[in-house]
């Protein structure tokens, strides 16, 4: 007679938790605490490892295709990676278009918004940010930047000193008109 084979089981993160461990498998139901926990574990590991190889293939196929444009959309990332600033120190001039769309971002730091300063564009949407450094008056060519779905209580001012901005997307975050300042 043939070995029993399991369901699929459903993705971690998908299902959250623990739960896809007792749908996929009647067995791992009576499993202990301990062990369906540690499974959880080794399954999220992995998804992190395949987010880190994901980030560096994106960050490697701009710099040897010489593309002008970074897409780290969807990568998991909650923080913008140290180690992308030594990989690109020889094309961040190059660069003019950087997508964080749809991450877990909650800050940018003044580094990246001072090593990037040749930016036309900066898609930031779908993340948690709730305010810019002021490094980002250094951005002096960004032409449009793409903050919506974020958690911003007031309008970047920053902003105003930029000279060639022309688009600021703020559509779906929390600002409240305050009136006027005195």
């Amino acid at each position: 007679m043939g070995r029993r084979q399991r369901p699929r089981e459903r993705d971690c993160a998908a299902q959250g938790a623990r739960r896809h461990c007792r749908r996929a498998d009647p067995l791992v139901s009576s499993r202990p605490a301990w062990w369906l926990a540690a499974r959880h574990l080794v399954c999220m590991l992995k998804k992190m490892g395949e987010a880190v190889a994901r980030v560096a293939r994106k960050v490697n196929e701009t710099v040897e295709s010489g593309s002008d444009t970074l897409d780290l959309a969807e990568c998991k990332l909650v923080s913008f990676p140290i180690g992308i600033y030594k990989v690109l120190r020889n094309v961040t001039d190059q660069i003019h278009l950087i997508t964080l769309a749809n991450n877990e971002l909650k800050s940018l730091t003044s580094k990246f918004m001072t090593t990037f300063c040749q930016l036309r564009e900066l898609r930031l949407e779908g993340n948690f940010l709730h305010r810019l450094p002021n490094e980002v008056s250094t951005l002096q060519h960004l032409k449009a930047i793409d903050l919506s779905r974020n958690q911003f209580h007031d309008f970047p001012e920053q902003l105003t000193t930029l000279p060639a901005l022309e688009t600021i997307n703020l559509e779906e975050n929390e600002i409240v008109d305050r009136g006027p300042r005195v």
